[in-house]
């Protein structure tokens, strides 16, 4: 499969027509909900103006061609050049050599490993805040709280961010909601990432009364203070 993927990649008008027609009907059948234009928002405050972040629409599918995929993906898999397969599993060492000598060292490999680009950090500088009013069928507020800055990347730096994010999503559940009784639920994401600036990313969301969303914000700030660990550059 691997070696058809390189030398004889199926690009099928009819199927692509198939698809295309049932991601439409996917999106006519798509009801827009509270939520989703909640999430629709968000990601687009996320990721101001960044041409590589579509929201599904119209729009979006409209711009999908198949002529121009399959432009690009003999321009990236015209060879094996710069690739390296790795094999995981319970592998016989013996009948694996011969299917990569028939089927992966035949493969061309006239080009050159390419290395990544940066494409820009699209997240709002400074402080942004947004209120987004939305119709509801009942009296509830949705509050997410983004952050994001630049960290050195390391091993130990990683394993400080898991115990923070961890410790973060108990601290806040036993706080904000069962003691406070301030939000219906909450959820700590995170993210950190090395290339290309090194940065870290948390995103605290809750649900609550919409009288008490600023109590909501408060408390989490207030229950976050004391999260740097000792020995390490990682701080919320």
């Amino acid at each position: 499969m691997v070696h058809l993927l390189y030398v004889k990649p199926r690009f099928d008008e009819k199927v692509h027509q198939l698809i295309m027609q049932k991601q439409y009907d996917a999106l006519k059948q798509q009801v827009i909900t509270p939520q989703k234009i909640i999430q629709d928002s968000v990601t687009t405050i996320l990721n101001k103006n960044n041409p590589r972040v579509h929201l599904f629409d119209k729009a979006y599918l409209d711009q999908i061609d198949l002529k121009k995929m399959e432009q690009l993906y003999r321009e990236y898999y015209q060879d094996a050049g710069g690739y390296v397969f790795y094999f995981v599993g319970d592998i016989d060492k013996d009948k694996l050599k011969g299917l990569v000598e028939k089927y992966l060292a035949t493969l061309p490999a006239n080009s050159q490993a390419t290395s990544w680009k940066d494409r820009g950090d699209y997240f709002p500088k400074g402080i942004t805040k947004k209120t987004i009013p939305v119709a509801m069928t009942e009296k509830k507020a949705f509050v997410m709280l983004s952050y994001k800055k630049e960290i050195p990347y390391s091993v130990s730096n990683a394993n400080y961010f898991d115990f923070i994010v961890s410790s973060l999503q108990l601290r806040f559940t036993e706080e904000v909601r069962e003691k406070a009784g301030a939000a219906y639920g909450v959820q700590v994401g995170a993210n950190l990432q090395r290339d290309p600036t090194a940065t870290q990313s948390i995103n605290i969301q809750y649900q609550c009364d919409p009288t008490r969303v600023e109590e909501v914000k408060k408390s989490s700030m207030a229950n976050s203070k004391d999260y740097s660990p000792r020995n390490s550059t990682s701080r919320f």
